[in-house]
């Protein structure tokens, strides 16, 4: 054999074992073919929490590194200003509430009688007045005729005086009688005046007694009620508002969780908002992850998948989202050489996270049927 044909036969030998090896890997029977395995960190999410009101920081039951569960009490803030604040404002509700059921109810016919009742009391005060001034009227009459009487008397008196047919006796005794009627006529003039002033009070106070006697009658005003039903909400709902201030000043955990950090400490005055304790949540646990460009479409939402620590632990979870858009490997990943490499974020959900799990662990994902 020359030499020629000897390199024709060792190539030919060399491609078919490469051909045989090739298929021999390709079609064996490999249980782990198809899985798809993932580095990512554990995302976990991360609470401020805080009070609603502004107010003196009165005590923490908790501390850093602490197991809360959802509900629980951990923290208070001093409550005297809203207790005050509470009382002020049940107070101004319960009575303009008490107002508002007044004039819905009505009025008592009591108070409906005992208007009528003074009213006809003035009414009778009325009658007597005027029947007192007529009185005085005829009293005047007749004092006004003794005093004409009176001076015709005088007038006769000093003409007869003059001409000493009488004694001046008697023109004095007609003078004297003369001044005491007219006298007695202004007294009873000014009577008679008193009196008509009294009739006219008598006739003011019936005209208020009148109307005070129908607004009674007739009850309030819708406006009016609308307006005290319109009062009497908006001090309930201050009053509803200070009791829920009041409930704000105590610290509730909004979930179950580990206290991060605790920012301040009791006595410090703290206005609204303003950050107590950092609270690490224990659900939902998500776990971020990227993968490369060709291997997209081998996973989908709802995929699952086992997520395992460097410790060997073992979680089951379900592909929940996937970017649809594509970014940069995070510096973070991998080598450098994949940091140029176009991926896609995926959020994997823990289904039964424990406390193997921590904020920022590096961890596996294997997609065992990546299909």
């Amino acid at each position: 054999m020359n030499r020629p044909r000897k390199r024709t036969f060792v190539l030919t030998a060399l491609i078919l074992a490469l051909a045989g090896g090739s298929g021999w890997y390709f079609l064996r029977d490999d249980p782990a073919r198809g899985a798809l395995e993932l580095n990512g960190n554990v995302d976990i999410r991360e609470v401020n929490i805080s009070f609603r009101v502004p107010g003196r920081l009165l005590n923490l039951a908790v501390d850093e590194g602490d197991a809360v569960k959802a509900g629980e009490t951990i923290g208070h803030m001093d409550a005297a200003p809203y207790e005050l604040a509470l009382q002020q404002a049940e107070s101004n509700a319960a009575a303009l509430e008490a107002q508002l059921a007044k004039m819905e109810a009505g009025n008592r016919p009591e108070e409906i009688a005992e208007a009528a009742a003074q009213l006809e009391t003035q009414k009778a005060q009325l009658a007597t007045q005027q029947a007192q001034l007529q009185t005085d009227q005829a009293t005047l009459a007749s004092q006004q005729a003794v005093l004409a009487n009176a001076e015709i008397t005088w007038k006769r008196n000093s003409e007869l005086v003059k001409s000493n047919s009488l004694a001046q006796r008697e023109l004095d005794n007609a003078v004297e009688a003369r001044d005491k009627a007219l006298s007695s006529i202004q007294a009873q003039q000014a009577a008679i005046a008193a009196r008509e002033a009294a009739i006219r009070g008598c006739e003011t106070t019936i005209k208020a007694y009148e109307a005070k006697y129908e607004l009674l009658r007739k009850g309030f005003r819708d406006e009016d009620i609308a307006n005290a039903r319109a009062l009497a909400r908006q001090a309930r709902a201050a009053a509803d508002k200070a009791k829920l201030d009041l409930s704000d000043t105590q610290l509730i955990a909004p979930s179950d969780g580990i206290i991060l950090s605790r920012t301040v400490e009791p006595g410090t005055m703290l206005n609204a908002g303003a950050t107590v304790l950092t609270l690490s949540l224990r659900n939902p646990v998500w776990v971020r992850a990227y993968i490369d460009e060709p291997d997209f479409s081998r996973v989908h939402p709802g995929q699952k998948v086992i997520v395992r620590t460097d410790a060997g632990e073992e979680y089951e979870g379900t592909v929940g989202y996937i970017s649809p858009k594509a970014e940069f490997t995070p510096k973070t990943v991998e080598s450098k050489n994949l940091r140029t490499a176009l991926v896609y974020r995926l959020r994997i959900i823990v289904d039964k996270p424990g406390k193997g799990l921590n904020q920022g662990m590096p961890v596996s994902v294997v997609i065992p049927n990546a299909g």
